[in-house]
C-alpha cells in the first residue's frame, strides 16, 4: 500500500523500515536533540526538535549524549555516507598523495546523480620513519569515480567522473593520537559541476598539489570493509576498511537559458543556453509549429517511480506592443520508450495528437512588462527530458530551472503496535 493507504487506517509509516522485522513503538519515540554547534539541549520527540531546527537522535538522551559538530556528520541531503572512526578506538588512515605514489578507492551505491563530495582526512609529512602533522591551506584533490570492472574493483581504465579542486580543510577540534604524534582531523566538501551521473562505482580522491605536505584519508567503519590502495609499485591491495565520505545530491541540476524574439519574430539565442544541442546543426532552441512553441530541452535520468521537484526562475522584458508566454514541458514516458536518447523534435510529432502523446506541458501564464519570477512544480514521475518553453514576440528572457528526481521511500506501516506492510510513501 501508498503512505495515504497506511494513514487512511489508522497507521504510521516509518520510512525505511521493513515488515514483519520493524518494531511498531508503543509510543512516541523520544531522543536527544542537539543545537548548533554541538549543545545538547533536551530530550524531545523528532517533531519537537526538528521545530526548533535541531538535529535528533532516536534513543538518546540529554544531557549524557554527547553532539557531534557539523563537520563529523553527513549533510541531511547524504545519499551515502561513512562516517570517520572516532579518536577513542583504534582508527585507520591511509595515504593518497601521488607524488608518494598512493591512491585510495572505496566503492559506493547511490539511487541518485551525486552532486556534492564531502570527506575526512590528515594533513602530514613523512620524515622518513613516521609522519608529522602539517597544515596544507591549499591542497589540490583530484576526485574520480569509476565504474566497477565487473570483478569487484574499479575500471582504472574507463573513468566516468574526473574533477580538480584546490581547497583547505575545516578543523574539527578532533584530536588523533598515532605513535608519539597527534593529527587533528580535518572535513573536506566541494560542490562537483556538473554532477556525476553514475550510480555504482569506486571514488578515488587523492592530493596532486605535489608540496611537502601529504593527504592521509580517514577511513570509517561503516560500510563492507573493503577498499583498494594502489602503491607505489602499481599494484592494488585491498584494505580492510572502508574510507569515510559522504555522497550528496546537492542542490540538483542547473540548466540555463536565455533567448530574444524581436518584433518581427526573428529568435536569437543568447550565450547562456546549456540545453541538448542537435549534433549536426549545434541548434538548441526548437520551433514546434503546432501549438507555436519554441522549446529548450535538458536530460536527466528517467524513473517511473518517484517524483520530480522542478524550480523555475527567470526574468522576462516584454516591449510595447509585444507579449510572452511560458511553460514547463516534459518528454512523456511513450517518447522515452522507443530509446531514442534525445528529445522529441518537431519532425517526430507529424500532427497535435502526436505532440501531446509524446510531450506533457504545464502552462505558467502570460506577461508583459518587465518581470521576475519563480514558479515550482511536481511531476509524479522523473522525466527523461524536461523543457523551457516560450511563444510571442518582442521579448526577451533569462533564467534556469533546477529538476531534482526524488525515488518512491520505503518504510513500514504500524497499526496498533502491529507491522502490517512495507509500503512506499505517496508525496
Amino acid at each position: 500500500m501508498t503512505e495515504s493507504e497506511c494513514l487512511s487506517i489508522g497507521g504510521d509509516w516509518y520510512e525505511g523500515e521493513t515488515c514483519p522485522e520493524f518494531v511498531c513503538p508503543g509510543t512516541t519515540p523520544h531522543g536527544a536533540c542537539c543545537e548548533p554547534p554541538d549543545v545538547c539541549f533536551a530530550t524531545m520527540t523528532e517533531l519537537e526538535c526538528l521545530a526548533i531546527g535541531g538535529d535528533w537522535y532516536e534513543g538518546e538522551t540529554c544531557p549524557e549524549f554527547v553532539c557531534l559538530p557539523a563537520t563529523l556528520e553527513c549533510p541531511p541531503d547524504t545519499i551515502f555516507g561513512q562516517l570517520p572512526y572516532s579518536s577513542d578506538v583504534d582508527w585507520f588512515a591511509y595515504t593518497s598523495d601521488l607524488k608518494l605514489g598512493y591512491k585510495v578507492f572505496d566503492n559506493y551505491s547511490v539511487q541518485q546523480d551525486i552532486c556534492d563530495v564531502h570527506w575526512w582526512g590528515f594533513d602530514a609529512i613523512f620524515d622518513g620513519a613516521s609522519w608529522i602533522e602539517c597544515d596544507d591551506t591549499a591542497a589540490t584533490f583530484e576526485i574520480i569515480f569509476y565504474p566497477d570492472d565487473g570483478a569487484g574493483a574499479p575500471d582504472l581504465a574507463n573513468p566516468a567522473c574526473t574533477y580538480t579542486y584546490t581547497l583547505a580543510g575545516v578543523p574539527t577540534g578532533d584530536i588523533y593520537v598515532g605513535g608519539n604524534a597527534a593529527f587533528e582531523l580535518k572535513y573536506y566538501e566541494v560542490v562537483l559541476e556538473p554532477c556525476c551521473l553514475l550510480r555504482d562505482g569506486w571514488i578515488s580522491i587523492r592530493d596532486v598539489d605535489g608540496d611537502d605536505c601529504s593527504f592521509l584519508w580517514m577511513a570509517s567503519g561503516d560500510g563492507d570493509l573493503f577498499a583498494y590502495q594502489e602503491s607505489p609499485d602499481g599494484l592494488h591491495h585491498a584494505l580492510p576498511n572502508d574510507l569515510a565520505f559522504c555522497l550528496t545530491r546537492g542542490e540538483g541540476p542547473i540548466a540555463d537559458f536565455e533567448l530574444t524574439i524581436d518584433a518581427s519574430g526573428a529568435v536569437t539565442p543568447g550565450d547562456n543556453n546549456t540545453g541538448w544541442a542537435d549534433p549536426e546543426t549545434g541548434d538548441q532552441w526548437f520551433y514546434y509549429p503546432w501549438f507555436q512553441w519554441w522549446n529548450e530541452w535538458w536530460w536527466n535520468e528517467y524513473t517511473p517511480y518517484g517524483d520530480k521537484y522542478v524550480t523555475i526562475t527567470f526574468t522576462v522584458d516584454v516591449a510595447a506592443g509585444g507579449f510572452a508566454e511560458i511553460a514547463l514541458n516534459w518528454a512523456r514516458p511513450p517518447w522515452t520508450e522507443l530509446g531514442l536518447q534525445r528529445p522529441p523534435l518537431p519532425w517526430d510529432l507529424p500532427d497535435p495528437a502526436q505532440e501531446e502523446l509524446y510531450i506533457g506541458r504545464e502552462f505558467l501564464g502570460a506577461f508583459d512588462g518587465s518581470v521576475s519570477y519563480q514558479w515550482e512544480y511536481w511531476l509524479p514521475f522523473c522525466p527523461e527530458w524536461v523543457s523551457i518553453d516560450v511563444r510571442g514576440f518582442g521579448f526577451y528572457i533569462i533564467g534556469d530551472i533546477e529538476h531534482i528526481c526524488y525515488p518512491l521511500l520505503v518504510g513500514a506501516c504500524c497499526v496498533d503496535y502491529q507491522c502490517v506492510a512495507t509500503t512506499t510513501a505517496s508525496v
